[in-house]
């Protein structure tokens, strides 16, 4: 309706590397595992409504469906920086409260909103202690969703396996996410190219290259 939004002087756009997001993604809604291809509807309904135009979710696989949806979600992101409506972005995995705080404005008195916060927030992460807890990057040692459930690939994101309809080898989906990847600074060489399960049940990796 346009009158439901709560407006905030600064918006900023919090990144995951997109692979993991993925691989949550998929642990979340693929029902059955990455080759059955099939999708809870509550997630097809919500990527209907938001990404039609386009994208037939329903004859997507899985892992198709959830990336055309993360790649859709991002690139909006991405536009609306280059509008100025978002103010720039942050990657989770390397940014600490402060450094959130200042891009924020927090640490500005000429552009903080509420004139107290400035004094609170320049108090713990203006005081040249760096190692009060706000200034320390929170690392996420492990994901309290995809506990080793799912590990892709560049290859997974290819058409012809894991019930995907396109054909053998497509590759729009893996250069779209590969695009995420270097509009948000991620290495792309730290994704295998391939997933290898060995006899003795052990997973190894084909190095990733970059494209």
């Amino acid at each position: 309706r346009g009158n439901c939004e709560i407006g905030f002087r600064t918006t900023l756009h919090q990144v995951r590397n997109p692979m993991r997001t993925l691989e949550s993604l998929a642990v979340k809604f693929c029902v059955g595992g990455l080759d059955s291809g099939v999708v809870r509807e509550e997630f097809l309904v919500y990527a209907r409504a938001m990404f039609s135009k386009g994208h037939d979710f329903g004859r997507y696989s899985c892992i198709e469906a959830v990336g055309y949806f993360l790649v859709e979600y991002q690139n909006v992101m991405i536009e609306a920086r280059k509008r100025g409506e978002i103010a720039g972005f942050y990657r989770i995995e390397d940014t600490s409260a402060c450094d959130v705080a200042e891009m924020a404005g927090f640490l500005d008195e000429y552009r903080v909103v509420y004139k107290p916060n400035y004094g609170k927030i320049k108090k713990i992460c203006g005081n040249g202690d760096d190692g009060v807890p706000a200034k320390r990057v929170v690392e996420q040692k492990e994901n309290r969703l995809n506990k080793d459930m799912v590990k892709l690939s560049w290859k997974d994101l290819r058409g012809g396996i894991h019930a995907s309809r396109k054909d053998v080898g497509d590759r729009d989906l893996e250069m779209k996410v590969r695009g995420l990847f270097r509009a948000f600074g991620y290495d792309e060489k730290q994704i295998a190219e391939e997933i290898i399960m060995a006899q003795d049940g052990k997973v190894g990796e084909s190095p990733g290259d970059e494209l």
